[in-house]
């Protein structure tokens, strides 16, 4: 089904007053996913210590989706809520969301993903106990036809830290919804973009918690979500127009980081190198590769202080850690124009390999 913009939504389950006591909430879009859902809403049920609201966003699916959550909500009606939407894509399957919940504190889950059984319960604990606006989780990348651990992420201890102290420590935050607990008063009133995303759509959302400005982001240094990852997902299936409207909302976003100061600006453009050209490059470039050219163009015409930030120093770099001297590294090949023959050997290698690996 084509996405088109938003023109209904109907919200079934519990009204506000039932569910205004509740102190986290949990957003799961939901499209075509009648495989995943189950399991994915089961890990929800679950949950050790507490119960919380589940928001499920059915965003115009056209398989069984709807009959599973009709299921669950009737089983479940003091917890599951279903919002229904015509499909819209992620990003306005998350606003809906947003706008059905009441709570103190959100959480996200994709369909296809999987909670552990402490889940919200830990990250419930660290967000309250370190007073931070936001949190954030490890995860394990699981492929879904093998069933094998690809790798874990942010399971090793990390310092919390104020972005407007050194901005650039955003870099070390991956912008997926699934491992974060947020405070919702970050979330509230998010704008409209001209553009709804396809890809870095969790990026626009992260980007827009912290311009709120977010004070404080901290980390739980243990594998709390199973992200699985499919051969047909979004991310593995880019093409140049969802990059180009990706470019454009991040475009729209960055307008919010204008009053935060230079060094917020400056680390904006720097993420916006390291998501819009260097990861966006890493896939599009077996398709084509002027795309990179292309993208570098919109980068230095949108984002263009990426390339004088401090934040792409061999000093920076090297004071805060590997993320940032991959940075660094990249930034160089794509300022001598060696990108391209890099990604080419990349591409290589990774055939050969016969394996994923992340940049």
């Amino acid at each position: 089904m084509t996405s088109r913009l938003i023109s209904s939504t109907e919200t079934y389950g519990n009204d506000s007053s039932d569910r205004a006591g509740n102190l986290v909430s949990v957003i799961v879009p939901c499209f075509n996913a009648e495989k995943t859902l189950p399991k994915c809403l089961d890990s929800l049920l679950s949950q050790k210590g507490i119960t919380p609201h589940i928001i499920c966003v059915d965003d115009g699916s056209t398989d069984g989706t709807p009959e599973i959550l009709s299921a669950y909500r009737n089983n479940s009606p003091h917890t599951v809520s279903v919002v229904s939407q015509i499909n819209s894509g992620a990003w306005q399957a998350r606003i809906a969301g947003l706008k059905a919940a009441n709570s103190k504190f959100i959480m996200f889950l994709d369909s296809d993903d999987y909670a552990k059984p402490d889940f919200v319960k830990i990250m419930l604990d660290e967000i309250t106990t370190s007073k931070s606006d936001i949190a954030v989780c490890g995860f394990e990348r699981i492929d879904e036809e093998s069933n094998r651990v690809l790798s874990k992420e942010f399971c090793t201890f990390i310092d919390s830290f104020n972005p407007p102290e050194d901005y650039g420590n955003l870099l070390k935050v991956n912008p997926a919804p699934w491992n974060k607990i947020f405070k919702s008063s970050i979330l509230a009133n998010l704008p409209s973009l001209k553009v709804n995303p396809v890809m870095l759509d969790d990026l626009c959302l992260l980007l827009l918690a912290i311009a709120h400005p977010a004070s404080k982001i901290s980390f739980v240094p243990y594998s709390l979500v199973e992200y699985r990852v499919h051969p047909d997902s979004a991310i593995n299936s880019a093409n140049i127009k969802q990059v180009y409207d990706a470019a454009s909302a991040l475009k729209e976003v960055r307008a919010r980081f204008l009053d935060l100061g230079s060094h917020a600006l400056e680390a904006f453009d720097v993420i916006a190198f390291c998501h819009l050209f260097v990861s966006m490059s890493f896939r599009l470039i077996e398709t084509n590769s002027r795309y990179s050219n292309e993208l570098l163009a919109i980068l230095d015409s949108d984002f263009p202080l990426w390339r004088s930030s401090k934040y792409l120093s061999l000093k920076y770099a090297f004071s805060h850690g590997k993320t940032h001297i991959r940075a660094t590294l990249a930034a160089y090949l794509a300022k001598s124009g060696l990108f391209n023959l890099a990604i080419s050997i990349y591409s290589t290698v990774k055939k050969a390999a016969r394996k994923d690996i992340s940049w």
